[in-house]
């Protein structure tokens, strides 16, 4: 069973080819503001590398954010569009969720990170065991999230997308143990956008739909600006 998996939230696109669950082909480039143009070619190109015609893929997954406004748009957009055409089920997936995949196993908390705006962070907080179990995703000042995870008081495993969102943490400020995943995390998203999907299309779950709704968790920069905001 062949699943395509696509994720467009941060600077680096992506697309995987999954065989219930295992890759079998992947590709990740930074698509400056040409994603929308570079995408489709490259995934018609890894298939065709792959061996894998279009007709062969049994569902589509989606990175649905947060992040970037304009990639999870594109990202969302184009997978409705194959999902609508192949007739194929849809799964959005967390992009925190696939940031903090490669935590699993580890224990403690996972914590994803993408930047947002000046220092806030869009934060995903997920136990670490067996799955990925869910406990918040919000945006949060660097300052608001310490706080939060010291309270916790569990181990914590980042994974920050962009030497940005390690940058501004004020770690001094954390008194539980805590490690970082390597930033190499973020050139595999679509993988484990594919990965978090699998295991639910395994686990027979039908998608999300056509309905599927991007996540962006705050009002755009355009949008706060036009309320006053600064």
């Amino acid at each position: 069973m062949t699943l395509l998996a696509i994720e467009t939230a941060t600077d680096i696109a992506g697309a995987a080819l999954l065989d219930h669950g295992s890759l079998r082909a992947s590709l990740a480039f930074r698509p400056q503001r040409d994603v929308c143009q570079r995408l489709l070619p490259r995934i018609q190109e890894m298939m065709g590398e792959a061996g894998v015609s279009i007709e062969k893929v049994a569902a589509i997954a989606v990175g649905r954010g947060p992040g970037s406004f304009t990639g999870i748009r594109i990202g969302v957009s184009i997978a409705k569009g194959m999902a609508l055409a192949l007739g194929v089920p849809l799964f959005g997936v967390s992009t925190l969720a696939a940031c903090a995949y490669p935590a699993l196993g580890s224990g403690g908390i996972a914590c994803a990170l993408i930047p947002a705006h000046g220092d806030e962070l869009y934060a995903g907080l997920f136990r670490a065991g067996e799955t990925l179990e869910p406990i918040e995703e919000d945006v949060l000042t660097a300052s608001d999230l310490i706080a939060r995870l010291a309270h916790l008081g569990e181990r914590v495993t980042f994974a920050p997308v962009a030497a940005q969102a390690r940058a501004v943490l004020p770690l001094k400020e954390l008194n539980v143990e805590h490690s970082f995943l390597p930033a190499e995390i973020t050139w595999h998203l679509a993988t484990w956008v594919g990965r978090l999907a699998a295991a639910r299309l395994e686990a027979g779950e039908a998608g999300d739909g056509i309905g599927l709704a991007p996540v962006y968790l705050r009002p755009s920069q355009a949008e706060l600006q036009a309320d006053g905001t600064p």
